[in-house]
């Protein structure tokens, strides 16, 4: 019992968190989560809630009515299915129906 419990202890590692704002100046123009490569393997981004209208989440060709569509408060996950995969926040576009608004995010690196 002793070694299975050490064998567990052996696959943990500590992940590190971090968090963002990304506010899309111009309705239409779609704008990266970060200026600068971060590689991630978990990314949640939520909708603000004072948003008056949908911000769309995709790659650098994501705008009004196309890609991920995220009301007030809604959010979505970028996640790692096991496979090791990860994702760069600077190929993570937003776009807004309404100038001005935006999203929060949360990352998790492991």
């Amino acid at each position: 019992m002793t070694i299975l419990a050490l064998v567990c202890l052996m696959t943990l590692t500590a992940a590190t968190i971090g968090n963002g704002a990304k506010t899309v100046t111009t309705a239409g123009l779609a704008e990266a989560l970060v200026d600068d490569n971060k590689s991630v393997s978990e990314v949640t981004i939520q909708a603000l809630e004072s948003n008056t209208g949908s911000i769309f989440v995709g790659d650098s060709s994501v705008e009004d009515g196309l890609g991920m569509e995220l009301p007030s408060l809604s959010s979505y996950t970028y996640r790692d299915l096991g496979r090791g995969t990860y994702y760069d926040l600077a190929e993570i576009y937003v776009d807004s129906a309404v100038s001005g608004e935006g999203v929060t995010f949360n990352y998790e690196i492991r």
